[in-house]
């Protein structure tokens, strides 16, 4: 489980976005619990969110310049990264999958290349041999 602070809705209170990776064993995909914040430090009810098979990590940040925050979530149960962009009222449109190859558990993202863009580092576990 990781989880991911930014203002979501945009009104002016940190929110929470949690990965959760479920469970494999029985079937359980996992999804990503998005937490509005109230103005007196306690958050809403969790609204679910899919974003992918098994998340185990999530970054935040504003993808496609909209000034609205998005998600990037590291699937380790995919071999993908999903991205959510933001409706910027603390709810997401149906995630984006990118194949990144196998187990993603870490994501963190970043203007790596200086060109005023936001990149996205993944980190991944190799395969079992067998």
């Amino acid at each position: 489980m990781a989880v991911a602070v930014g203002d979501f809705n945009g009104d002016g209170v940190t929110d929470l976005a949690v990965a959760n990776a479920g469970n494999p064993q029985i079937g359980d995909d996992g999804n990503i619990s998005i937490l509005l914040g109230n103005r007196d430090g306690t958050f809403q009810s969790a609204n679910n969110v899919v974003a992918g098979k098994n998340p185990f990590s999530i970054a935040v940040g504003d993808f496609n310049g909209d000034n609205r925050l998005d998600f990037a979530v590291a699937n380790g149960g995919s071999g993908n990264v999903s991205v959510l962009l933001g409706n910027g009222d603390g709810t997401f449109r149906t995630h984006v999958d990118y194949a990144i190859g196998t187990g993603p558990d870490s994501i963190a993202v970043g203007d790596l290349n200086g060109d005023q863009k936001l990149d996205v580092a993944v980190t991944a576990h190799p395969a079992q041999h067998r």
